[in-house]
């Protein structure tokens, strides 16, 4: 359609004429064409153009040197971006700015020149299945450097100056990052993590952080076991370590990227008590006191070989039946006491039952999710 530059010069009617239809055509279509208005039509700052062909909405700059690209049509909200979802690799061009681009796969985004693209022209590009590589054209550069990547589950926003590239990203989680939350399946970008096995290659991203710290070999990985256990710093982080978690008091090195220990109860043997007494009482030995007795006799035989009387008795002990039978009267024994000696033993009854003793902190059940 005509451009005009809504100024009218002094001319014959004719030619005012077809002037003014000039201005009123380019009034109706709002300052619209196939290409952009040349020096010949006099733009000025701040200007309006409607692209026909490729459907974007420009404005002049404030200085009047160049077009800013503002919003493209879509046919349908001028304003509203789209949404594509890419799992091949693709090039982005010129007239796609604006857009989000979601790659479902890891694959490799190709810019278009930038000089064609211009300045302020940008797009976004979001990882949802694995890592994205951004390429820019021939050597033109994105963050001083020859590719950008996009980790799965980032969204970066990529920029265009006029002749190279930069990107935006937000602050997001990382790769790697571990989250409590308390819904059963893990969210998009996240795994639970209960020590499975991954392949090195779909989660390179995530290998390329932890390794074979948490198991596995060759193409496969190990993410952290978290069931049924909390997470601890690392004893020495920043280099020295603090002596908190140590093989002699944990039972397991807190030195070590993903070492393990604890147990939910522990049995106390003899050496974990402290040293104690148990006191008793017996009282003393005592001692037994004898009352006094009375008087009383003993019967004794008088052994004889000569007669009674004589006072002799036979050699041989032998009984001899004409002996005769005395009582001799025995004076009776006073009061009088018998100490007694000896130890005396003392037993004390067993008591508990070496049930285990639970050391279980207070604690809430969430699942533990981990960032590819």
């Amino acid at each position: 359609m005509p451009n005009h530059d809504y100024d009218f010069a002094n001319q014959a009617g004719s030619l005012f004429r077809g002037d003014l239809n000039n201005f009123a055509v380019a009034v109706q279509s709002n300052n619209a064409g196939s290409a952009d208005p040349v020096i010949s039509y006099s733009t000025w700052s701040h200007m309006w153009w409607a692209d026909t062909t490729t459907g974007w909405f420009k404005k002049r700059n404030g200085s009047n040197t160049a077009w800013e690209k503002m919003f493209r049509s879509t046919g349908m909200n001028p304003l509203r971006h789209l949404v594509f979802n890419k799992s091949t690799s693709y090039t982005i061009l010129d007239q796609e700015m604006g857009d989000l681009f979601r790659a479902t796969s890891a694959l490799t985004f190709n810019l278009t020149a930038a000089a064609t693209l211009g300045d302020g022209w940008h797009v976004d590009i979001m990882g949802a299945g694995g890592e994205v590589t951004i390429d820019p054209n021939a050597s033109e550069l994105i963050d001083g450097t020859t590719t950008a990547t996009v980790r799965d589950g980032e969204t970066v926003r990529v920029y265009c100056n006029g002749s190279q590239f930069f990107t935006s990203r937000a602050q997001g989680v990382y790769t790697g990052t571990m989250i409590d939350y308390c819904g059963a399946a893990a969210p998009i970008g996240f795994l639970l993590s209960y020590g499975q096995s991954l392949s090195t290659t779909t989660y390179a991203a995530l290998f390329a952080v932890t390794g074979y710290t948490f198991g596995g070999s060759g193409a496969s990985f190990n993410v952290p076991d978290c069931r049924g256990r909390v997470i601890i710093g690392k004893d020495n982080m920043g280099g020295a370590s603090a002596n908190r978690i140590t093989t002699g008091g944990a039972g397991f090195n807190g030195d070590t990227l993903g070492a393990n220990g604890g147990a939910e109860t522990v049995t106390l043997a003899i050496g974990n008590l402290p040293a104690h007494d148990h006191p008793g009482s017996t009282g003393s030995k005592g001692s037994l006191t004898v009352g006094a007795e009375s008087g009383h006799t003993h019967q004794v035989r008088i052994y004889t070989s000569g007669g009674p009387g004589t006072g002799q008795s036979p050699p041989d002990g032998s009984f001899d039946t004409s002996a005769s039978t005395l009582a001799l009267p025995t004076t009776g024994g006073g009061s009088h006491t018998h100490t007694l000696t000896g130890a005396i033993t003392v037993t004390i009854a067993a008591q508990g039952s070496g049930t285990a003793v639970n050391k279980t902190q207070p604690s809430l059940v969430l699942n533990k999710c981990i960032k590819t």
